[in-house]
């Protein structure tokens, strides 16, 4: 886990959780933040999961 890309990738869920949004597009917003961000690293995907209905 990146000590650089956790804590936007934090701040990006909680933002989109305290504006109403579900975990399942929090999640899918900071990966794709972080896609965008660092395209040729995939390691930094990695250690986010989602596991929910």
């Amino acid at each position: 886990m990146s000590d650089t890309r956790a804590p936007q990738a934090t701040d990006l869920v909680y933002d989109v959780l305290t504006s109403g949004g579900s975990p399942g597009t929090a999640a899918h917003e900071a990966l794709v933040l972080l896609r965008t961000i660092r395209p040729d690293a995939p390691v930094l995907l990695a250690p986010y999961v989602h596991l929910a209905p």
